[in-house]
């Protein structure tokens, strides 16, 4: 600005704040003292070079919630994994698939499907003969979940059999055989994880595996973020049989039209692909823990009897084993899976 137009701003200013003071007794206006008046060095500020700080303290990880899902980066496509969402959250669209076979085999695939089955075996009780009520279940799930009510007839028949189903050829024993005092359904589960890295877990876990077990192969490719905070999910059925506590996991993944397509190699095929050894290893350890706050003489050799996952369009009687896959992770496994997480694993 010019020198004189500065002045006569500044003359302008100064009659306003005097004006001001004059109508308030709380307000003065004094001439700054030119002993006090200071001269913006502009040569010096350019001059002068500014660094920002060194950072030298230490950022902790932040605590998360993991789940199975999670740390697989959602390679369980068939399923919308109970782990990271809940029924309320599934965005329920009528289906309309074409499909030529009225049958296990034809009804319809995917997350979908699959959680409208999940829905049955969460509310019905295995040991009822009331058919009628069965056919009702069936055919409102259908409904609610976007399928045709023409499909209860079909479902019908194939949950029984599934239930009916020899789970071990050593016993027999079949879901039917439950009482509903002797399952939990949708058990969920919460604890917390110190530390859960990929190559911890592979050096802690490997020298408790064979080479060629499902759970090892798993290991062997995965690749997820270290994670700090707490492991949650929900198992979709617990049950005791004989003293001994069982995980059970209903898989609708359709891996073919024919009985052989469920076969052990098979299983074991679809168990790695979708990394489920993982999941049944958390599920077991949540149980694990579990019983060890609710049975004041646990002792996981006595108690734990393992896992069943149970792939739903494989299972009919007369096939025996077919479609079911067990497996009961080593008390060793466990304590040494347990004692890393809980952050107290030998280095």
């Amino acid at each position: 600005l010019h020198p004189q137009s500065s002045s006569i701003e500044a003359d302008v200013m100064t009659a306003d704040l005097q004006a001001l003071a004059a109508n308030n007794d709380v307000i003065s206006v004094q001439d700054l003292a030119e002993s006090n008046q200071q001269m913006l060095n502009t040569t010096q500020d350019e001059e002068l070079k500014l660094n920002a700080r060194e950072f030298k303290g230490v950022v902790q990880r932040p605590w998360r919630i993991g789940s199975f899902s999670a740390l697989t980066s959602g390679h369980d496509a068939e399923l919308p994994d109970y782990d990271a969402q809940s029924l309320t959250d599934i965005d329920i669209q009528p289906v309309r698939t074409a499909t030529k076979r009225q049958d296990r085999f034809g009804f319809p695939r995917g997350a979908q499907a699959g959680t409208c089955l999940h829905s049955i075996f969460e509310v019905w009780n295995f040991k009822t003969d009331d058919q009628a009520s069965m056919q009702a279940l069936v055919s409102r799930t259908l409904i609610q979940y976007g399928f045709d009510e023409e499909w209860t007839p079909v479902v019908c028949q194939w949950l029984g059999e599934v239930v009916n189903t020899p789970l071990s050829s050593t016993d027999n024993f079949c879901l039917t055989d439950l009482d509903p005092a002797q399952r939990l359904d949708e058990m969920a589960f919460y604890f917390p994880v110190a530390d859960l890295s990929v190559r911890q877990l592979q050096r802690l876990l490997f020298p408790h595996l064979a080479d060629d077990h499902v759970l090892a192969t798993v290991l062997n490719r995965l690749d997820f973020y270290n994670l700090s905070g707490f492991m949650k999910g929900f198992i979709d059925l617990v049950y005791e049989h004989q003293g001994r506590y069982y995980v059970v996991d209903y898989k609708s993944n359709f891996l073919g039209e024919d009985q052989s397509d469920y076969g052990k190699e098979q299983l074991d095929e679809a168990m790695i692909s979708h990394d489920y050894p993982l999941q049944y290893l958390i599920y077991s350890l949540a149980l694990h823990r579990y019983l060890k706050l609710r049975l004041p003489d646990y002792d996981p050799e006595q108690h734990l009897g393992g896992v069943y996952y149970l792939f739903l369009r494989g299972m009919k009687p007369e096939w025996g084993q077919t479609g079911v896959f067990a497996d009961r992770p080593s008390t060793d496994l466990l304590t040494a899976f347990d004692a890393y997480l809980q952050g107290v694993a030998d280095e």
